[in-house]
């Protein structure tokens, strides 16, 4: 896994700290979230502009608010996270065939 996928990552777990693993009701952890854009693509990173919204061509960027811990704000390329899924599936393809067990 590069780099940026890492950092992706972990600013991913920090902001959802204390949600369930399974991330069911999120907002009952303080936790909200919206998806802006409509282009599937990770080239252009987190960035949210008008004209690329006006244009359509604005990627899906996903944006979290952690309103029970001062108002931060994280954004995701929705591209990213698919990505960093499926690093996380496979990953668990492997662990699962070296050690016999389920882990999902």
């Amino acid at each position: 896994m590069d780099q940026r996928l890492r950092e992706i990552g972990e600013r991913l777990e920090s902001v959802t700290a204390g949600c369930r693993r399974d991330m069911h009701y999120p907002d009952e952890q303080g936790l909200l979230g919206r998806v802006v854009g409509s282009k599937l693509d990770n080239s252009r990173g987190v960035d949210i502009t008008e004209h690329g919204l006006e244009m359509g061509y604005q990627e899906l960027v996903v944006v979290l608010d952690r309103i029970d811990k001062g108002q931060r704000v994280e954004r995701f390329n929705l591209a990213d996270l698919l990505a960093l899924a499926r690093y996380g599936s496979e990953f668990l393809r492997v662990l699962e065939a070296t050690d016999g067990v389920s882990h999902g």
